[in-house]
Order: structure tokens, then C-alpha cells, then sequence
């Protein structure tokens, strides 16, 4: 966890390098720009505006400034009907937010600036934008994905005749920072050679200071001190001309690891615990927990335990408010070891049980990300493989044919006798180039189902990854905002018994009822993303429970009806059966206007058949663009991925009838 203290921050302030000033003119500049503000005088010429004042504070580390300035800029964009601004102040927005840690906004910045950014066929604007996405997942500990984004950027600025400095030393700075987390500081050292040869073209002393911190992470990671040491002071000696507070915690935390490294522990802890000042003073406290576990493992060398102590648990909080799974390890880590050392063991098994669940959980999320990327991986280079080497037999089989055509070619400059032989020749050359073309036609088959075998690993994966995405929010509600509401209701409840006057308040009473109605809501999604029924009884008896649950609400009455379901299916096939069913449901009540509907399971050894019908007004198959179709895709996605056969009958103002077949393994069943 240590090198992302030195990795992160040091390579993506994008937004405090692109604008070059010095720090005594800041205040002048401040003021002149926002009295342009002030006078409405924004237009075309001078929109960039909103953009300097929103660099100027995000240089300050103030990004809950600069973000209100860059949606500004985007709302002034949007009157001016410039789609090249509103993209730009998109993505200077989305980037400020990352580097505040708020990812959630800064992934709806990017989906909404991806359809607007396209059409502009802007090479500059196109690779800003995956930098700053791969940037996102560098926060968010993803590197594989990470640096395929940054590799994207890097192939469109580098064939340009003059691309973006700036962006460019980013993004160099940043593949060399990811292989420096992987562990691999050799391959960081070839991007670190690009990153010091466009040196001389830095602009300001931030720039410069970022890119030798960037080196000296390298020099750390190989383990070649000196080196390190040496391109640290020279970042220090920039970032002290032009002070900012993420290049100081990045400087502040690499010291630290140095002189830790050298066994220095008093100095590696006044530079730790002044990283923790300036975290804190900046409001960064994702960094604060690195640096802070850093000090309490110098402290516990110093046998300072309970100083250790104090600084672990003030890391816990944000931690937990994170989500991320490796601190909480290595914070219940060290509290183990210094409860050991105080004698106190039952506080140390405690501890222990808890850094081993938060351990196995981070390793488990990262494990099913690797599989399944490298899962995809496998299979497409697989296919490709195969598909290539069809590719070249081709080639090899026209090139013969030509070959034999051109002797013919010349053969038939010889006497009658050659002419006859050669025209024996001929005719044996025809028959093989029809048999060349037939196999060539062969090859362009398998080729095909290749192909189409490709699509249904890549629709595999991607619905795998859907539902267990939706099995951990499931989770998440039912855990962590059910327990609370249960919490919540259990206070009011105790409220009310303490203070009896309180339920003639109808506040009080409103309250509680708005909390019990959240709660229910609560559980109501939860059980409709991952239906706990479905998971314990099986397919039957949740399709059930789904019916017995629309019937209830008195708009569509849904009958069901199973023979053969004795034995329960494979947990995967029944959880894909089930969210073809609510989708199929949700069609019907949402388009068909229909007051009936049934549901039919009918299997006979290892064939499964599924019909849904209703009652509804039906629609055209064959019209387009039909607001009908829309859950149609899904459906059909599902089956494809179960390898069934999928058939729609519908009549306008009769109703539509949904057949689907499966061949279900019989070997598979639960």
C-alpha cells in the first residue's frame, strides 16, 4: 500500500499544470477574473475565465472551488451552444472531482461527456479524456484498467506533428507510477527516460517537481537510494518556489519512506507525521490514512504503542467511509500487534479475526476482477489465434492458384503437344481451385462461429459481471442501510415508549412512518435485485413468490404453473431464468395493458421449455423502433447467453405469447 502515496497524487494534477503563474500575482489575477464575472461580460472571447479561476484553486488543493467554477464554465457553454467548451469544462470538472475522491460524480461527468466528445473529432480533447479516466481508476486502485487508458492517450498524442505537453508528461508519469504499484519498477524506468526528456519543456516548477518525484518513485521501488534521494531534493527545490499542498504530501510521505528505509526512524516520523499535518489541513484524508498507517508502524519499531494506537484508530473512520478493504487490513493489522505486545490477547484475536475477514475481502474483490479480465483475455487471443492461422491458410491456397495460373500462362507458348498437356493441366488446376475455393469457404464458416463464439464470451462476462454487481448492492442495502433504518426505527421506538406526549405530535408520527416506509423500500429493493427466496427454494418458488407479489397490487393478475421442477436447476441458470421472468413482467405492465397473465414451466428430462402470455393489446414484430422492443434486448441477451431458442407471438388487441427453450444439463442441477 505504501507506493500509492508516492504514485497517485505526483501524476494527476492535470489541472494545476496546465496554466503557468506565479504565486504573487494568484491574489491580482483572482480578483481580475472574477470581476469579469461579476460583469456578465462572459461570451466567446473570454470564456476561459471560469477555467482560470477554477485552476487557480485547484493549484491552492481548494477542488470544491474549482468544481463550482468548472460547472459554471459548463452552464455558460450550454447558453453559448458551444460544444467545444461544454466537452472541456466536462472534463476539467470530472478530473477535479477525482482528485477530491468523489468518484461517483466524476463517472457521471465522464458518461456524460463521452456522446457529447465524439462527434467533435477533436485527437486533444479525445485523449484528455481517457487520461483523466484512467486517472480515475488509479484512485480506485484499478490498475490493469488504468493503463489501458492511459496507453489509449499516449497512441493519440504521440503521431501527432506537435500533441499537448502537458498531457503527454501525464501520461508518461502515470504508466510509469502504475508499474511502480505493480512492482515493476524496470518497465517504469523506460516511460521515466520520456518523462526526463520533455524536462526541458516543463513551464513551471510544479511541472518539474511532479516529474522527479515520479523518478525518484521509481529509484525507491529498485531499491537504489542514493538515486532516490538525489531527484527527491531536486523535486523539493521546485515544489518550495511554487507551493502546493498535493506535491508536498507527495514529497513529505516519500522522505519518509526513505529514511524508514535507511532505518532512520526519527526522521522518517517527522516527515510521516508532517505529511498527516498537511493531509489534514488540505482535507485529504484517502492520503491521511496511508501516511497515518506509515507513522504507527514507525512508532510501533520505537516501541511508542500507544501513540501507534491513537493514530490507527483515528484512521478507522475514513477508512470504513472509503470502502477500502486493504487499510482496514493493515489498520486491524497493526492493532493486533499492539495489543500482543501490551499482553492484552483476547483484544488481539479480535483484531486478528477482523484484519483476516477485511484481508480475504479485498483479495477476493481484486482476485474476481483479475479472473475475469484475464478470463477474457485468454479467450480472445484464443480465438484470434485460431483465427489468424485460418486466415493465412487461406492466403497460402490463392497463392498456390496463382502460381499454377501463371504456368499456364507460359505453357501455352509451346508446341501442340505442351498445349495438350498443358490443357490436361488446366483442367486438374480447376478442379483444385474448386476445391481450394470450397475450403476456403469452409474456413469462412469456422471463422464466423468463431466469431460468434467470441460475442458469447464477451456476453458472458459482461452478465456475470452483472450480477455480481447486483449481489453485492443487494448486500450492501440489506446490511448496511437496512441495519440502520432497523436501528433508527428501534430509537423512535424507545423515544415513544420514554416519552409518551410524543404520539400526539404528528411530526413525530409522520417521521416514523416516512422511516418505516424507507426501511420497507429499503428491503423491497434488495430482495428484488437478489431475491433471498430465489437463493434458498429455488426458481420455482420465487417465480411464486414474484407472482403472488404483482397480483397484489390489483393492476395484473399473474397465474403460475410447473411440472417436472422437482429437482432445482443450476444456481446460475435459475438466477438468469428469474431476471428474463421480471423483465418479461415488467414488459406487460408497463406497454400491454393486460389484466391477465401466466407463467408456464414445463420440463421433460434435460428440456426446459418457458412460456409467458398475456392478455395485452400486442404489438408488430416487425416495427421499428417500437418503444415495445425496448426490454426485448435484455431478454433476448439472457437467452442467447443459456444457449436457448427464443420466439414472440403477438397479436394487436389479443395478447403476445413468449416461448423460450433451454437444454438444461442434467448433471448441473442443485
Amino acid at each position: 500500500m505504501k507506493f500509492i502515496l508516492v504514485i497517485t497524487t505526483c501524476c494527476i494534477l492535470l489541472a494545476a499544470i496546465l496554466l503557468p503563474v506565479s504565486a504573487g500575482s494568484q491574489s491580482r489575477e483572482l480578483d481580475s477574473l472574477k470581476a469579469i464575472i461579476l460583469s456578465g461580460n462572459v461570451n466567446h472571447a473570454n470564456i476561459m475565465t471560469y477555467r482560470d479561476l477554477g485552476v487557480r484553486f485547484a493549484q491552492q488543493g481548494q477542488f470544491d472551488s474549482a468544481i463550482s467554477y468548472y460547472k459554471a464554465g459548463v452552464a455558460k457553454a450550454r447558453s453559448l451552444k458551444s460544444t467545444y467548451w461544454e466537452v472541456k469544462y466536462l472534463l476539467w470538472a470530472a478530473g477535479s472531482f477525482t482528485n477530491a475522491t468523489v468518484f461517483d460524480s466524476a463517472l457521471q461527468y465522464f458518461e456524460t461527456v463521452y456522446p457529447l466528445l465524439l462527434p467533435l473529432k477533436n485527437d486533444s480533447l479525445l485523449a484528455q479524456f481517457y487520461q483523466n479516466k484512467g486517472t480515475l481508476f488509479m484512485y480506485q486502485n484499478r490498475p490493469e484498467q488504468a493503463a489501458g487508458f492511459m496507453i489509449k492517450s499516449i497512441e493519440i498524442m504521440e503521431p501527432m506533428r506537435e500533441p499537448p505537453l502537458n498531457l503527454l508528461l501525464s501520461a508518461y508519469m502515470n504508466i510509469s507510477g502504475i508499474f511502480n504499484g505493480m512492482k515493476q519498477p524496470e518497465k517504469a524506468v523506460a516511460y521515466d527516460r520520456k518523462v526526463l526528456a520533455l524536462a526541458p519543456s516543463a513551464t513551471t516548477p510544479l511541472e518539474r517537481s511532479l516529474m522527479y518525484i515520479n523518478v525518484a518513485n521509481t529509484y525507491f521501488q529498485l531499491n537504489s537510494l542514493e538515486m532516490m534521494k538525489k531527484y527527491l531534493d531536486t523535486a523539493r527545490s521546485y515544489q518550495q518556489s511554487y507551493p502546493n499542498p498535493r506535491a508536498e504530501l507527495n514529497i513529505l510521505g516519500a522522505y519518509g519512506l526513505y529514511f524508514e528505509k535507511r532505518n532512520q526512524n526519527d526522521s522518517a516520523l517527522y516527515y510521516m507525521e508532517q505529511a498527516i499535518r498537511v493531509s489534514k489541513k488540505a482535507g485529504d484524508f484517502y492520503f491521511f490514512t496511508e501516511h497515518a498507517i506509515n507513522a504507527a508502524n514507525i512508532r510501533m519499531k520505537m516501541g511508542q504503542l500507544t501513540a501507534a494506537e491513537q493514530l490507527l484508530r483515528e484512521v478507522l473512520p475514513y477508512a470504513k467511509e472509503f470502502a477500502d478493504y486493504f487499510i482496514l487490513a493493515e489498520t486491524y493489522k497493526g492493532l493486533k500487534e499492539i495489543s500482543e505486545k501490551k499482553g492484552n490477547y483476547k483484544q488481539a484475536f479480535e483484531y486478528g479475526e477482523l484484519s483476516n475477514r477485511y484481508a480475504d475481502s479485498a483479495q477476493n474483490s481484486e482476485n474476481q476482477k483479475n479472473i475475469l479480465a484475464l478470463e477474457a483475455k485468454y479467450e480472445n487471443q484464443r480465438k484470434e489465434a485460431e483465427i489468424a492461422s485460418l486466415q493465412l491458410s487461406n492466403k497460402e491456397k490463392e497463392l498456390v492458384v496463382v502460381k499454377r495460373n501463371r504456368l499456364l500462362l507460359l505453357g501455352g507458348l509451346g508446341t501442340g503437344a505442351v498445349i495438350l498437356l498443358l490443357s490436361l493441366l488446366y483442367r486438374t488446376t480447376a478442379q483444385q481451385r474448386q476445391l481450394a475455393e470450397k475450403d476456403k469457404v469452409l474456413k469462412d464458416e469456422q471463422i464466423r462461429f468463431l466469431e460468434r463464439q467470441q460475442q458469447v464470451v464477451s456476453l458472458q462476462s459482461m452478465i456475470n459481471g452483472q450480477e455480481t454487481e447486483r449481489t453485492r448492492i443487494a448486500k450492501d442495502l440489506h446490511d448496511g442501510l437496512g441495519g440502520l433504518f432497523s436501528t433508527i426505527k428501534m430509537y423512535f421506538s424507545s423515544l415513544q415508549h420514554d416519552r409518551q406526549e410524543l404520539q400526539q405530535e404528528p411530526l413525530f408520527t409522520k417521521s416514523y412512518e416516512l422511516i418505516n416506509t424507507a426501511s420497507e423500500e429499503v428491503r423491497r429493493i434488495a430482495h428484488n435485485m437478489m431475491p433471498e427466496v430465489l437463493m434458498k427454494m429455488g426458481l420455482v418458488q420465487a417465480t411464486q413468490e414474484l407472482c403472488n407479489s404483482i397480483s397484489a397490487g390489483k393492476l395484473l393478475q399473474v397465474s403460475f404453473q410447473a411440472w417436472g421442477m422437482e429437482q432445482r436447476l443450476n444456481a446460475s441458470t435459475e438466477v438468469m431464468l428469474f431476471r428474463i421472468l421480471q423483465e418479461l413482467l415488467n414488459n406487460i405492465i408497463k406497454h400491454a395493458e393486460a389484466s391477465e397473465a401466466i407463467i408456464q414451466f414445463n420440463r421433460e428430462g434435460n428440456r426446459l421449455s418457458v412460456t409467458v402470455e398475456d392478455n395485452g393489446r400486442g404489438f408488430r414484430l416487425q416495427e421499428p423502433g417500437s418503444g415495445n422492443h425496448a426490454g426485448l434486448s435484455s431478454v433476448e441477451s439472457r437467452v442467447q447467453y443459456l444457449n436457448g431458442k427464443l420466439s414472440i407471438d403477438s397479436q394487436q388487441e389479443v395478447g403476445t405469447t413468449v416461448m423460450m427453450d433451454f437444454l438444461i444439463n442434467e448433471g448441473a442441477s442443485a
